[in-house]
């Protein structure tokens, strides 16, 4: 298995996997331990995983714990914009010079990787809940955006 290893004698259905992982700013190596009951989890990178592989681990985390019974549309568009607005508040009083600055390390950059982590999860949980294929989304939309914003027209400003 990629990126951790099976736990001895686990439950196959739920099986627990140990990960390694590396805090860099601390400069320390620890485990973490997943238990799943329908998915691996993995720590990979952008171009290692899918949309889909992702989707499936909000979804066993959310199964898990009996949540999909609070996830409505309402709710979860509610969630999300309370994680957008965190995000936000991290920024709220900072000119674009700070912004750019905090961004290159430090607890305002960890903080912000955070609540983009907890906006992804609400965002794929949303497309679980309503069935709704986020990559085929993202591509209709995108297709509308080169119509409605030609690069010829809107190069270098709005």
């Amino acid at each position: 298995m990629a990126g951790g290893q099976v736990v001895a004698g686990s439950n196959p259905v739920a099986p627990t996997y140990i990960l390694p992982c590396f805090f860099s700013e601390s400069g320390v190596f620890c485990f973490w331990v997943f238990r799943f009951i329908a998915c691996n989890i993995y720590i990979m990178k952008d171009n290692e995983i899918t949309i889909g592989d992702l989707k499936k681990q909000v979804d066993a985390f959310v199964d898990e714990r009996d949540w999909k019974q609070f996830h409505s549309p309402k709710n979860l568009a509610m969630a999300l914009s309370v994680e957008v607005s965190e995000l936000m508040e991290l920024f709220q009083w900072l000119d674009l010079e700070q912004a750019k600055e905090v961004m290159k390390s430090g607890k305002v950059r960890e903080d912000a990787l955070d609540e983009i982590a907890d906006i992804f999860i609400y965002l794929l949980a949303f497309c679980n809940t309503n069935k709704i294929d986020i990559s085929d989304a993202l591509m209709k939309k995108m297709k509308k955006n080169i119509k409605k914003y030609p690069a010829d027209k809107f190069n270098g400003h709005f």
